[in-house]
């Protein structure tokens, strides 16, 4: 399955939430708005997180990797987000 890295600039803690829980749901956190997930196509993953996103003041990329992933640093640690 392909892999994507998604970055989000969202301004609306509820929706930066849901963008969360759904990119945790099918990836990794990587950095506190950065994920690399696993999708089916580009398609998928913009249908799945493009309607949280204002389109006129926020931002979401998607890129998809081709070739190996390398991750160098130690992991992400947890972050506990309040609503």
């Amino acid at each position: 399955m392909p892999s994507f890295v998604v970055a989000y600039d969202l301004s609306d803690e509820r929706r930066r939430s849901k963008v969360r829980t759904l990119s945790k749901a099918s990836g990794e956190h990587h950095q506190l708005s950065v994920f690399l997930l696993q999708a089916e196509s580009l398609e998928e993953v913009i249908t799945k997180l493009g309607p949280l996103v204002e389109h006129e003041t926020e931002r979401l990329l998607v890129a998809r990797v081709r070739g190996k992933v390398l991750k160098v640093g130690r992991a992400f640690e947890e972050t506990e987000f309040l609503l």
